[in-house]
């Protein structure tokens, strides 16, 4: 399909590659030929060349998509040759964030609920025992980490919540109402956009249905995309 995560294998939805060769080999013996249509302008976001160039700007990959944190300015300089036409922002897609060499730091996470409309987390780094809360807490929770965890707040009262966890995440935080799988309306809260960045020490206001919230160390790499998808990444032919 066009969501292309391996060029050398058959899907093993449809078999495997010596049952697809010996297919082949049957249709010659009947003076039928087999051609293969398969894309070459994108992968899948899935695939492991877009994963490794994610994975560090070094990375042999990182020149075979055109990645940037800032669209705008690397075509105006003229840096991703094959584009011509100028900025268009619906064909530039968030990609998944990296953070570097990041490690995993224990911190509190601080969440002050008073105004519901725009509740306010302050996170800092500790060396407190982790806390949580039970079964008998207000469903607030934190997600993240991969693969992500939903993890309950404690409730302290007066709409104010703690939590102490060891954190590692690629692709920032959210604060969520429940811990259904199926993501029901309105029970995510995140950043006000997607340049907002989360400072250690310093309150950063929640808004519903906000993107990731990323720290400050964190970078959104965007990707461009002639499918206009999130899951397709064109391939750099520049």
């Amino acid at each position: 399909g066009y969501d292309v995560t391996d060029y050398d294998a058959v899907n093993p939805d449809y078999g495997t590659t010596e049952e697809f060769e010996a297919f082949v080999a049957e249709a010659h013996a009947r003076g039928i030929r087999v051609y293969l249509d398969y894309v070459v302008n994108h992968t899948g976001k899935g695939h492991p060349w877009f994963a490794g160039a994610l994975a560090s700007e070094t990375s042999p990959y990182r020149d075979w998509y055109l990645l940037s944190t800032d669209p705008e300015t690397d075509l105006r300089e003229g840096r991703f040759a094959m584009l011509t036409s100028g900025y268009d922002a619906s064909k530039w897609r968030n990609a998944p964030v990296t953070s570097g060499d990041a490690e995993a730091r224990r911190y509190r996470f601080a969440l002050d609920w008073s105004d519901a409309s725009a509740p306010v987390l302050t996170v800092e780094p500790t060396d407190d025992e982790l806390l949580e809360g039970d079964d008998t807490a207000v469903d607030r929770f934190l997600y993240f980490g991969t693969p992500a965890r939903n993890v309950r707040f404690a409730a302290l009262g007066d709409e104010r919540y703690e939590l102490v966890v060891d954190y590692l995440s690629p692709w920032g935080l959210l604060v969520r109402t429940s811990d259904d799988p199926s993501w029901p309306a309105g029970t995510k809260y995140g950043a006000p956009n997607a340049q907002a960045k989360l400072t250690p020490g310093q309150p950063f206001t929640l808004r519903r249905d906000g993107a990731d919230v990323l720290f400050d160390h964190m970078k959104t790499w965007r990707f461009y995309s002639e499918f206009s998808s999130d899951y397709m990444p064109d391939l750099n032919y520049g």
